[in-house]
């Protein structure tokens, strides 16, 4: 079963984490070959037409930035995924990259802008597949 968005008991259990401390987000992608907009409106709205998923997420990505940076977060580490070594060789994924935000609260503020919610609908239409892990640092 493909993931794209969370689901309320994932969102739910993201509220109730106790924790000011920084957080990263680990990413996994898998796109589509050829990006899933719901309907022409989408794409009339974002001014883009058809392409490939990878490129409709690379719009989401640039509308994202600044909002990125205006929250505190940052991209530290970005990956192509070359072999499963451990795991299905029948799940693999596109891209994989990390993200560093000060506080759950920075990535919860970012994902409420009106920007941010717009931008999602060339993240809705570029992944097939999707995980987003929440990690700590152990220290």
């Amino acid at each position: 079963m493909p993931y794209v968005h969370p689901d309320r008991e994932q969102f739910a259990a993201l509220l109730a984490l106790d924790t000011d401390d920084p957080i990263h987000m680990l990413n996994l992608l898998r796109f589509h070959a050829i990006a899933q907009y719901a309907d022409a409106q989408d794409l009339d709205k974002s001014g883009a037409g058809p392409c490939r998923g990878i490129d409709a997420y690379a719009r989401y990505s640039k509308a994202v930035r600044p909002l990125l940076e205006k929250a505190g977060g940052q991209v530290v580490a970005n990956w192509v995924p070359q072999l499963t070594v451990i795991g299905p060789q029948d799940l693999s994924w596109d891209q994989a990259f990390v993200v560093r935000y000060p506080s759950k609260q920075a990535f919860l503020g970012m994902i409420n802008e009106d920007a941010y919610k717009a931008a999602v609908l060339h993240r809705t239409a570029a992944l097939a597949d999707s995980r987003l892990i929440l990690m700590r640092d152990e220290a």
